[in-house]
């Protein structure tokens, strides 16, 4: 999201002249201002625009102001975009429907500048802050994820590696029993291909992190990048050419 200095803030208001003064006083403090004077026409911006947070006039013709913030919110692109109503000083009603909606803060009508200025940077600051939450918790869930992947990928290459040195340990403490010497043959035959697909595992890995691919999902907890299924796909591949 934006610095407050440029964030993107969308007023809905059917009067044309409270968008004016809305507009001419947040841009006169660094804001960028997008208007709307109807229901319909704010929800298309809020899609054109993606704005960084919403100044809603709850008496809108048409679609109520309530019901705009209603679609917003059940939009998954948008439902941590705050929402400040802007209502009558009696109009409870508005108030308490405007919450159940999904609106983050009302102000009453007529409102002062400031106050409103006010809101909008403790809204914006707010969202900027949950969003670098966020962003912290898919870095440490990257990171998790990246250790468990390479802790497969070092018990795949140590099996082999044990499986190999204790044959041909047997090979050469007995080499005169060829049948530890066929044993050492075929255990290298069974464990180069799984080192192979390892190797092989491991540079679609370092190619995936380079684009940024997350391994791991913080929200669900599970695997994305699943460095087992793409071993067993590399040699379900080397045994089909073999």
């Amino acid at each position: 999201m934006r610095e407050d200095k440029t964030s993107k803030v969308l007023a809905v208001d059917d009067e044309t002249s409270i968008l004016r003064l809305i507009k001419s006083n947040l841009e006169s403090v660094n804001y960028k201002v997008v208007t709307a004077e109807s229901g319909e026409e704010g929800l298309n911006a809020i899609s054109e625009h993606r704005p960084d947070i919403v100044l809603l006039d709850v008496s809108l013709p048409g679609m109520s102001g309530i019901e705009v913030c209603r679609r917003m919110k059940s939009d998954e692109a948008n439902k941590y975009v705050p929402v400040i109503l802007v209502t009558g000083k009696t109009d409870l009603t508005d108030r308490v429907e405007g919450f159940a909606a999904g609106a983050d803060d009302y102000v009453c009508k007529p409102f002062e500048f400031e106050e409103l200025r006010s809101r909008l940077a403790a809204h914006l600051r707010s969202r900027r802050l949950s969003e670098e939450l966020v962003d912290d918790a898919k870095k440490i869930a990257t990171m998790d994820g990246v250790r468990r992947t390479l802790i497969t990928m070092a018990h795949y290459i140590n099996n082999a590696n044990q499986s190999v040195l204790g044959t041909a340990q047997l090979s050469e403490k007995y080499p005169q029993n060829s049948v530890y010497a066929k044993k050492l043959v075929s255990t290298c035959l069974q464990q180069i291909p799984r080192v192979t697909a390892v190797i092989k595992a491991m540079e679609a890995f370092i190619s995936d992190l380079e684009f940024n691919a997350l391994p791991y999902d913080s929200t669900s907890k599970e695997s994305i990048w699943d460095i087992e299924d793409k071993i067993n796909s590399v040699l379900t591949d080397i045994t089909k050419k073999g």
